[in-house]
């Protein structure tokens, strides 16, 4: 639930020099360090999982409104939004569900215990560092929700002192303002980072209707410290705001405008220490909150709300055993708390869970080895037991494979159990996933990986009509069950180019996601989908392009409920920096050069071209 790693020294190894942000110092191209996998350091290419490291001068070159449009360019992604910018986003990851996939901010979980996943079209990337993609489950360390994968959202963290601002504007009326101050020593610092946006936005049915759009304010506190031989840490995250849409997609009957609040906050202190040579113990607090508020009444005359709460613990210790081994274990506890009035439907429910967890991480020259087990309790169903075993043969300096198998589940949420046609003895979702992957890196400027997976969940909770309900059943004879299963059967490619200043990146994922009962294709999943990512230098300036190819997707139509299969399309999008002094440059942006028309969800409109340009200073 919590990650405290410190990973200070490894921000600074994975920026680029070019980067002149307050932020980072200039410092040499390094392979990246990440943590998600295992929750212990790791090069990138060394990593236990198929993992993605998008940097911080990825996320500026990017130029995105929200976390999800930097998300559709990583291998294995598929993203729906119904509408344009600040609408109910969906991310699926590998196939998997979009409640399948669990997202931390700082290494705290943010899933709400309610229906459906994170709010990632409520994060801004302006607050954002760096952002870890694990793919395959990894609930053994995290628990709940971490079947497809993990998305570990890193706030900005203070290298040196400075500030800085940016102002960006463009298409959809985009008005965005943020800035930071930071102040950092050798072992203390303090930093602040403040962020507003505005978008009139656009008709989110396809038919037409009034725009929607939507008002985001956000803002990032840090502070760090030392004393009597102790690291100490302290995070606020912050964002609230408002976001208009539509009630449904219906000439005749709906395409209502409504609107509602929202408040996504995560507060967390943590310490760390070394008690012996080679064992680090960090122990973590951290409350989070995930807050909607309608500011329309429903037909029942009431104001709707879904509110949830997760005061945690988490306790994680590593153990160094010489060069040759690495154990790492610890205990997290959490209280979910769930307020939310539905439709008439009241739910409120407090629930208790713990998890204990043990790793072990061998390396015997070229051959490595990583077993962990993990042992959760949770009110909702019981006790569960979760596992995940890899092994890594180094075959030479460029060349790697890696096969790996584990265990995930899903607990039955509050919606599920208490909501409409609510079921509380519901089961866990459970998830088996099996990977081979090879590692090849061509050169010094070039690698290639290669994973093969398939991934099978059961017990997929589904809400089914029974026509032998009685006639004053609530919820009119629809009933949540453990009925569904799928599996997805696929292939990843990537490939990296990092010559001088120049960057590539190519990836694409053939994937077959079914329904096993059925044998028919999962909603808003493409089975093949591509993209290219390419960043040339001009001097101290950069020009580049991203192609997003994204195939056939089955879905049902938002207004006439029928299924229908979307026609795939591709996306061109460009960007440039003009870099006038170590401090001021100027981003400029032209998101679907080609003026493409396309759906991610069925009935929903997405934006057209689009140019914004933006003015930043730092210091």
């Amino acid at each position: 639930m919590i990650l405290n790693i410190r990973i200070r020294a490894a921000l600074a190894a994975t920026l680029s020099a070019a980067c002149h942000s307050a932020y980072a110092d200039s410092v040499e191209q390094l392979s990246p360090i990440t943590v998600t996998a295992t929750r212990t350091p790791v090069a990138e290419p060394d990593a236990w999982a198929s993992t993605t490291v998008l940097n911080r001068a990825d996320i500026e070159r990017a130029q995105a409104t929200d976390l999800a449009e930097l998300l559709r360019d990583v291998t294995g992604v598929d993203i729906a939004r119904n509408g344009g910018p600040g609408q109910v986003t969906s991310v699926f990851l590998r196939g998997g569900e979009s409640n399948h996939t669990l997202v931390l901010i700082d290494g705290v979980r943010v899933n709400p215990a309610t229906a459906g996943g994170a709010a990632v079209q409520n994060l801004s990337p302006e607050l954002i560092e760096r952002i870890e993609i694990v793919k395959g489950p990894r609930a053994t360390l995290y628990g709940s929700d971490a079947i497809a994968g993990v998305i570990n959202i890193i706030t900005r963290t203070p290298q040196r002192s400075g500030v800085g601002a940016s102002l960006r504007a463009g298409a959809l009326d985009t008005r965005e303002a943020s800035g930071y101050a930071s102040l950092a020593g050798d072992t203390s610092g303090i930093n602040l980072q403040a962020q507003s946006t505005h978008s009139d936005g656009l008709p989110p049915c396809s038919f037409g209707g009034p725009d929607r759009g939507y008002d985001r304010n956000s803002l990032t506190l840090g502070a760090r410290g030392s004393a009597i031989g102790i690291d100490f840490d302290a995070r606020i995250y912050h964002t609230e705001g408002n976001v208009e849409y539509v009630d449904y997609c219906d000439a005749d009957f709906g395409n209502n405008p409504l609107d509602q609040d929202f408040r996504n906050q995560v507060v967390q202190v943590g310490a760390s220490a070394r008690p012996l040579s080679g064992w680090t113990s960090q122990l973590s607090l951290s409350r989070m909150v995930d807050d909607i508020e309608q500011q329309q009444q429903n037909y029942l005359g009431a104001y709707d709300f879904v509110r949830t709460e997760r005061p945690s613990l988490d306790w994680h210790n590593v153990v160094e055993l010489g060069s040759m081994q690495r154990f790492s274990g610890g205990l997290m506890l959490a209280r979910e708390s769930v307020d939310a009035l539905s439709y008439g439907i009241r739910i409120e429910e407090d629930r208790d869970l713990w998890s204990a967890y043990l790793q072990d991480e061998i390396s015997l020259g070229a051959q490595h080895v990583l077993l962990a087990a993990s042992y959760a309790d949770h009110d909702a169903f019981g006790s569960e037991i979760t596992w995940n075993a890899e092994y890594r043969w180094d075959i030479s300096a460029q060349t790697q494979v890696q096969a790996s198998a584990g265990t995930g589940f899903r607990a039955p949420d509050a919606t599920d159990r208490f909501g409409f046609g609510g079921n509380p003895d519901l089961d866990p979702e459970q998830a088996t996933n099996f990977e081979l992957a090879l590692h090849q890196l061509i050169g010094t400027a070039q690698s290639l990986r290669l994973s093969l997976f398939q991934s099978d969940v059961d017990d997929l909770i589904a809400v089914v009509f029974d026509p032998a309900a009685p006639a004053d059943d609530p919820s009119f004879g629809f009933h949540a069950v453990n009925i569904d299963r799928y599996r997805n059967r696929g292939a990843e490619i990537d490939y990296a180019l990092n010559l001088d200043s120049v960057s590539l990146r190519v990836g694409g994922i053939w994937q077959k996601p079914e329904d096993r009962s059925t044998g028919e294709a999962l909603l808003r999943r493409a089975e093949r989908s591509a993209h290219a990512d390419l960043v040339l230098p001009l001097g101290p300036h950069e020009i580049g392009l991203q192609l997003l190819a994204v195939g056939d997707r089955p879905d049902v139509d938002a207004s006439s409920g029928n299924d229908v299969s979307r026609g795939g399309y591709a996306l061109l999008n460009l960007n440039g920096r003009l870099q006038f002094s170590s401090a001021w440059s100027v981003l400029a942006r032209i998101e679907n050069a080609l003026d493409k028309d396309y759906q991610t969800a069925a009935g929903f409109n997405q934006p057209g071209t689009g140019a914004y340009l933006t003015l930043r200073y730092s210091n």
